[in-house]
């Protein structure tokens, strides 16, 4: 057992550092040159408002701690030098700053300090008049205030069109205040929502960490990511390191609820610690509460560590997918936890942007993704059983239906294809008959009327065209085939050959003979156009799983000048009713590869 738990805390170690490392590899929110603009990336230092004794100083202007009662204020000077005066708007681009700041350009106020502290980890665009700037030398002061305990940066300023440096401040600002207000607006939604969920069901206590995890982030993003002012640096400390603790304290009851463990003795520890150092906050000198909340941070990251240790160290009561997925989001809060130290302790920050205000929003938007992934699956179960319940209930009764609508299925089957069978003896029989006997007779006693004739071989290979549709329900290209077959005789006759590109069978939905029938029309009836109309003596069709395409060699067509047009027309306004009745689409074209129809299927 001491062997698992070393194990797991040397994994948890493993990867909340790895990932950290890879942060810093990777540069997050590294401020780099903006294509368009300036980077100053020095600035002269002024001892005094007069700027009398400067000296250079390279950006990032950074400064420890400063205990003392007085405002720490740090001037400095950019001297930004033009051809000639501007057209259009500038802007002076600051990605981070700390706390608050005054910005002069050749004397008159550009930006003016706010009346209490600035966002944290806020970037600060301030756009230029071209009024305000002239050729040569313009001098941008610049004014760096901070309250106690006064620790102070700068980093390099940009300056150049308006619209060059508004992109990259909407990245920063995004990174920053945009998703600490998002997560604040998240966390304080799912606050009300986990509360009303543990309302009504009191038993389980998941949702009530998880609100209460939730609510406690709402403190600490409310802090960095609303201007509300607070009476002193001590207060603001102090619900800083609370909220963060209660988070702490919280995540690790939610997990170890969801594993179904008892109390362990680091949440006694925990809270024992919130106790004692709360009043000790309060009571301390400010340079000592810092080492005290420095020691207090250092007790969360280590909750944070044994919450995530925990985690893996009974892993198997858990779904793969979930420990996986909570895991990952576990660990990557705890390197984010280790950027806030890092930013707090290091002289030198090794990074421009802050993580630490991500951590509440991953924690438990993936809490939330747990919960809700054990309710899928326990409906998923209830819904399993509940039909493995009704299957063995009602077999038989269900066997007797299948019985009776297979039966009754294939009785109107059955019936239906007689009826069929019928009407295609009748017509073959009837209508056919008549036909071929009139054909017949006007052959026997040598009756010479070609149009009559003609009329005659059009209306049998219409009857045959509709006869091979009721027959033929399940295959295009079957009942396309017929159709040339029953054509042959026309177009030999006047003299057009076919060029037959089946490339795949055409996939139509709901199709039935009415249907079948409908295309073979829409397809003979662009035949007939072109025998009539076109002077082709080849015609292509051809289809795919979405098309027939029936074209040409013939000349093309203009449907308003070609002679004949009103039968064209009238021929391509079938079509396209044709077409619209079976949801389908007519599009003609006449170019240089020819003219065509194309069928097109939804």
């Amino acid at each position: 057992m001491i062997r698992a738990h070393f194990s797991a805390w040397v994994v948890t170690l493993f990867w909340a550092i790895l990932l950290f490392s890879l942060t810093l590899i990777f540069e997050i929110g590294r401020i780099v040159p903006i294509p368009g603009a300036t980077m100053f990336d020095h600035a002269t230092y002024c001892d005094s408002a007069d700027c009398g004794q400067r000296h250079e100083v390279t950006l990032p202007f950074l400064t420890d701690f400063n205990y003392t009662d007085q405002t720490e204020i740090h001037r400095m000077r950019i001297t930004v030098t033009l051809d000639r005066q501007p057209d259009s708007l500038r802007a002076f681009y600051l990605p981070k700053l700390s706390d608050d700041i005054e910005l002069r350009l050749n004397g008159a106020l550009l930006h003016q300090r706010l009346p209490h502290r600035r966002l944290w980890n806020q970037p600060l665009l301030v756009s230029v008049p071209p009024s305000m700037l002239h050729p040569g030398d313009n001098v941008l002061d610049i004014s760096l205030f901070g309250a106690l305990p006064g620790k102070l940066d700068l980093y390099p300023v940009f300056f150049g069109d308006i619209d060059v440096l508004r992109g990259p401040f909407k990245v920063r600002y995004i990174l920053g205040p945009g998703l600490t207000r998002f997560g604040l607006g998240t966390m304080m939604l799912l606050a009300v929502g986990f509360a009303l969920i543990w309302i009504q069901r009191r038993e389980d206590r998941k949702h009530l960490w998880l609100g209460l995890c939730c609510a406690s982030a709402c403190i600490f993003l409310a802090q960095f990511g609303t201007t509300v002012p607070f009476p002193s640096y001590r207060i603001w400390k102090m619900v800083q390191i609370t909220s963060l603790s209660f988070y702490a304290l919280f995540t690790l009851k939610f997990v170890r609820t969801l594993l179904t463990m008892p109390p362990t003795c680091l949440e006694r520890a925990h809270v024992a610690s919130l106790v004692l150092g709360t009043p000790v906050l309060l009571l301390l000198p400010i340079r000592q509460m810092d080492i005290v909340g420095t020691l207090l941070m250092l007790l969360i990251l280590f909750t944070g560590l044994a919450t995530v240790a925990l985690l893996r160290l009974h892993r198997r009561r858990l779904a793969r997918t979930d420990f996986t997925v909570f895991f990952a989001a576990l660990i990557v809060s705890i390197s984010f936890s280790l950027d806030g130290m890092v930013q707090w302790l290091a002289s030198s920050p090794p990074l421009s942007i802050h993580l630490l205000h991500l951590m509440p929003l991953l924690t438990t938007m993936v809490g939330l993704w747990l919960i809700l992934s054990q309710l899928t699956r326990s409906l998923r179960g209830y819904e399993t059983l509940t039909a493995e319940l009704q299957d063995r209930i009602d077999l038989k009764t269900r066997e007797l239906q299948d019985s009776f609508a297979l039966n009754a299925r294939a009785q109107q089957v059955q019936a239906i294809q007689a009826e069929r069978n019928r009407i295609m003896l009748d017509l073959h029989d009837g209508l056919g008959g008549q036909i071929v006997s009139t054909m017949a007779y006007m052959e026997n006693n040598d009756i010479r009327d070609t149009i009559l004739h003609e009329a005659l071989e059009d209306m049998l290979r219409d009857l045959a065209l509709m006869l091979d549709c009721i027959e033929n329900e399940e295959s295009l290209t079957t009942l396309l085939g017929m159709l040339r077959t029953r054509l042959e005789g026309l177009l030999a006759r006047h003299g057009v050959d076919f060029d037959w590109r089946i490339e795949e069978e055409p996939e139509f939905a709901n199709q039935d003979p009415s249907r079948n029938l409908q295309i073979a029309r829409i397809v003979q009836e662009a035949i007939t156009n072109v025998i009539k109309h076109a002077e082709a003596t080849v015609i292509t069709i051809y289809t795919d799983k979405s098309n027939i395409r029936i074209s040409d060699n013939g000349h093309g067509f203009d449907i308003g000048r070609l002679p004949g047009a009103g039968d064209v027309q009238y021929g391509i306004q079938g079509m396209r009713r044709r077409a619209a009745k079976i949801g389908a689409q007519l599009h003609l074209e006449s170019g240089p590869g020819g003219p065509s129809v194309t069928l097109i299927f939804p």
